[in-house]
């Protein structure tokens, strides 16, 4: 538990101020191996979280970082998808495939955003549900 804390935190550091977000219709960077999917959350009504993945050149299997993304002013649905550009390439000159989903609620993600209310740790571990989920996911 402590290692994967410790790589959060470089996540997000790194892809902290110079995150990029994608601009509607903007092209997916092909060097990159960029491509975005709508994951279905598991559960009894699957919402689906939009997911960018951009994964190395070569037959893998790679080791996976996920970044997370932050919440921008105003309406969560609003925010455009999360494209941590500088992060993905710090990680995929190091053999790294990297996923970056948008939680439910931004973006084009189903659902509604889980931020409402003053129980900050429990509107934390639904948000990291998400990731975790997503995680799953791809492994």
């Amino acid at each position: 538990m402590r290692v994967w804390g410790l790589l959060c935190v470089l996540v997000g550091l790194l892809a902290g101020p110079q995150a990029a977000h994608a601009q509607a219709g903007e092209p997916l960077e092909a060097t990159l191996n960029e491509r975005v999917d709508m994951l279905p959350l598991p559960g009894v009504f699957p919402l689906p979280l939009e997911t960018t993945f951009f994964i190395p050149d070569g037959p893998g299997p790679f080791p996976v970082v996920v970044i997370n993304h932050g919440k921008a002013l105003g309406n969560p649905r609003f925010q455009p998808r999360n494209r941590p550009i500088h992060a993905v390439r710090y990680f995929m000159q190091r053999g790294f495939a990297v996923v970056a989903p948008m939680r439910r609620g931004f973006s084009k993600s189903g659902g509604s955003y889980v931020g409402v209310g003053c129980n900050v740790e429990s509107n934390g571990r639904e948000q990291a549900q998400d990731v975790r989920d997503v995680l799953d996911h791809v492994v």
